[in-house]
């Protein structure tokens, strides 16, 4: 797991431009066959990506004991975005169809809520700009009160 410490505003204000892309840039998500993690501690947030090709990948045992608790997720939310081909996900025993290359984020939670699939076909889509501009484009938004 990379490990990236916070940058104070004023210390930001004196980096030259490779600085900030040594602190903040993720030059490598996908490897094939492992997961990546970068942990961030700004906001706590972990993020990284998945991507098997030959066969089943799977969160560490240690990983968990890297936050203090016995299994990654024991106090933390993940949202796992599909932008692959299909692969199957086994949460707690039940498998769900998704692809193969897998973007996530992982931040602390402060409750419990179900675990739930959204779609494409769940999301809010919201049609901005215009065709005249070149800035006609759909937004989907998944993770918002009126989906999830």
């Amino acid at each position: 797991m990379d490990v990236r410490q916070s940058v104070h505003s004023e210390h930001a204000k004196t980096l030259d431009t490779t600085e900030p892309r040594k602190k903040f840039l993720i030059e490598q998500i996908f490897t094939p066959n492992q997961y990546t993690m970068v942990y961030s501690h700004i906001d706590r947030i972990v993020v990284g990506g998945i991507m098997p090709v030959d066969g089943e990948i799977t969160f560490d045992d240690g990983i968990g004991k890297q936050f203090g608790v016995n299994y990654f997720l024991e106090r933390r939310e993940l949202g796992l975005i599909n932008i692959g081909g299909p692969a199957n996900i086994v949460i707690d025993g039940k498998s769900y169809a998704v692809g193969n290359e897998l973007y996530y984020n992982s931040a602390p939670a402060h409750a419990t809520f179900p675990m739930r699939v959204i779609t494409q076909e769940d999301a809010v889509k919201a049609t901005l700009g215009d065709i005249a501009t070149c800035n006609k484009r759909t937004i989907c938004k998944y993770l918002v009160p009126e989906v999830v």
